[in-house]
C-alpha cells in the first residue's frame, strides 16, 4: 500500500512555524528600517527567507536600493535569533502593541 501526503495534509500543523516566522520577519523589518538598511515607511523584505540551523534562526533579506528598486546578489543582510531570543519576541508581540 502506497501512501501521499501532500502539502495540504501538512501545512495545517504549520501553525507555529508560520506565526514564529512571521513575527521574526516583522522584527528583522523593523531592525533593518533602524540601521538605516531600508527607508523609513517600508512595509516588507524583499526575498526573505527564514532558516534554522545549529540551534539559530537566521531571517534574510536582499536590500532594494532606494527609489530604483534595484536588487543585487551581493547585497544580501542576515538577521540572527536564537530559539529563545525568538520566543520572547513572540511571547512579548502583544504586549507591545497594546
Amino acid at each position: 500500500m502506497k501512501i501521499e501526503i501532500g502539502k495540504s495534509d501538512v501545512t495545517p500543523f504549520l501553525w507555529l512555524q508560520n506565526e514564529v516566522e512571521r513575527v521574526l520577519i516583522a522584527e528583522t523589518l523593523r531592525r533593518a528600517i533602524e540601521k538605516g538598511d531600508l527607508e523609513k515607511g517600508s512595509e516588507f523584505l524583499y526575498r526573505e527567507s527564514v532558516d534554522a540551523e545549529y540551534g539559530e534562526i537566521t531571517v534574510t533579506h536582499t536590500i532594494v536600493q532606494p527609489g530604483a528598486g534595484v536588487w543585487r546578489y551581493d547585497d544580501v543582510r542576515h538577521e540572527s535569533y536564537t530559539f529563545a531570543e525568538a520566543l520572547r519576541l513572540c511571547m512579548n508581540e502583544n504586549k507591545e502593541t497594546e
